[in-house]
């Protein structure tokens, strides 16, 4: 079981809040995934698995597609423990992290694999 760092979670507002308040109090067992309704029944098929800590998270308000939904970051992602990347390769994000304001290492294009591997390694 994982924790869980960050989601995205909209819906009908009291089913975002019920969740918000799951997470934010700490779960374990917590299950994300896709569903199936038929007619007599919902199945339901386990895609990941987390738990969260309690009081760990900050909530961010957000509009998707006209409605409202919200974003929860563990204090470990809001304090730059661990990196996402969404736009560009993983080891690019590394690279652009570890050449940043924050350590100034330069680093050249070509090792930038080698560095991730590297980290992946480790």
């Amino acid at each position: 079981m994982s924790l869980l760092l960050c989601t995205i979670i909209g819906g009908i507002d009291s089913t975002v809040q019920s969740i918000e308040v799951e997470i934010d109090n700490g779960i374990s067992g917590l299950k994300f995934g896709t569903g199936e309704k038929s007619s007599i029944s919902y199945r339901f098929e386990s895609r990941f698995q987390f738990y969260a800590e309690k009081g760990k998270y900050t909530t961010l308000p957000i509009t998707i597609n006209g409605r409202k939904a919200i974003i929860m970051v563990h204090d470990l992602v809001r304090k730059g423990l661990y990196i996402f990347s969404f736009e560009e390769s993983p080891a690019v994000a590394i690279r652009n992290v570890i050449g940043g304001e924050k350590y100034g290492i330069g680093t050249l294009k070509e090792g930038e694999e080698s560095i991730y591997q590297g980290l992946l390694d480790k």
